[in-house]
């Protein structure tokens, strides 16, 4: 079992976890190092459910985020973004009574299951048609997982009507940093800020270790989240906070986005020229920015076929997990978050021998 769960590791295209290579290991040495005996006991403390006054401050002045004019007693820190949305919908549900949140599919498998275990229930949403009873949206406007696509208007328009006729939205934005191409993207809580939480995360630039990410809320609902935060879980770990705001003050965070931003760009520019050349450019569309493109293939992934191609070196993940319905095998989303930049091209053959040829 060791030696399969190496061979996976080694050459995936399906894990959606940063890669370590991009950290900035040396950095968390000296930042760890630094903090001082004395203030261990406030580190090392509970903290109010907010989060640290310092790191919300920091993250409105570099304007982290593409949450507007939010400020920072409407940021709070969260045990990552996937925490985030439980708090968001648990509180859509339970606190502002709401039955209903509609998502766009293909959609984040993880925040499907969240809805589930909150008793939300899940509503496709159509570009040609409206539902009334849809009272909240989740979405990835920017770069998705797992689409890899960005809004365009026609879809900005539906979203709008939603907004206009009372809905509340998640705007899942993980992905904001990682934009490769240049686009006229207007994050839609900052243009609508009293109906939006917006969500970002530390984990994609630091460490998904450190269970960082934060909401720019609603100055209306600010207080009711801290308050559910602090007793399903307290908080963030205080001293990964503080950590994480000495990672980022100053000139570091630009620093340390720009390394992540090549890293992954030169992956995924590496990823797409490699299925342009196999011929296989008709069968996505070119993601714009963030980890992910998702494929159409001539050959359901599933079964002996999935089972042949793991066996050649190659894991990828079903397009069935990322819909209400299973029955979407023939799209496989590619991640080029945490596979070897050496691995790609190869990859990519396997990929069209097994599911084209």
């Amino acid at each position: 079992m060791l030696s399969k769960n190496l061979k996976q590791e080694k050459i995936s295209f399906s894990w959606g976890y940063p890669d370590l290579l991009d950290f900035p290991l040396e950095n968390y040495k000296k930042e760890i190092s630094s903090l001082k005996k004395k203030d261990l006991n406030k580190y090392l403390q509970y903290h109010p459910g907010q989060g640290l006054e310092n790191l919300r401050n920091e993250i409105v002045k570099q304007k982290m985020g593409d949450f507007g004019n939010v400020k920072s007693n409407e940021i709070i820190i969260t045990p990552g973004a996937t925490f985030g949305i439980f708090l968001l919908a648990y509180f859509l549900k339970n606190n502002l009574g709401l039955n209903k949140i509609g998502v766009f599919l293909p959609c984040y498998d993880t925040a499907l299951e969240i809805f589930k275990i909150v008793d939300l229930e899940v509503v496709p949403l159509l570009l040609d048609k409206f539902d009334s009873k849809v009272q909240c949206l989740y979405l990835m406007p920017r770069f998705a997982n797992p689409s890899g696509e960005s809004f365009g208007k026609k879809t900005m328009s539906v979203v709008k009507k939603y907004i206009q006729n009372g809905s509340y939205v998640i705007e899942d934005d993980v992905y904001h940093t990682f934009q490769y191409k240049r686009n006229s993207y207007k994050s839609i809580k900052s243009q609508y800020p009293s109906k939006v939480f917006y969500l970002d995360s530390f984990s994609k630039i630091l460490a998904p270790g450190l269970r960082l990410g934060y909401i720019a809320s609603t100055s209306k609902h600010t207080k009711d989240l801290v308050f559910l935060q602090k007793f399903i879980c307290s908080s963030a770990s205080t001293i990964n906070q503080e950590i994480a705001f000495r990672l980022l003050k100053d000139k570091n965070y630009e620093k340390i986005i720009a390394d992540a931003r090549l890293h992954y760009e030169q992956k995924m520019r590496l990823a797409i020229s490699s299925l342009i050349k196999a011929g296989l450019d008709k069968y996505f569309i070119e993601p714009e920015g963030g980890y992910y493109i998702w494929l159409k293939t001539k050959k359901p992934y599933g079964g002996k076929t999935k089972e042949s191609l793991y066996d050649a070196g190659v894991n990828l993940v079903s397009g069935d997990i990322y819909f209400t319905t299973k029955s979407h095998e023939n799209y496989v989303r590619l991640s080029i978050a945490n596979i070897n930049k050496n691995e790609i091209r190869r990859s990519v053959q396997l990929i069209k021998q097994f599911l084209y040829e």
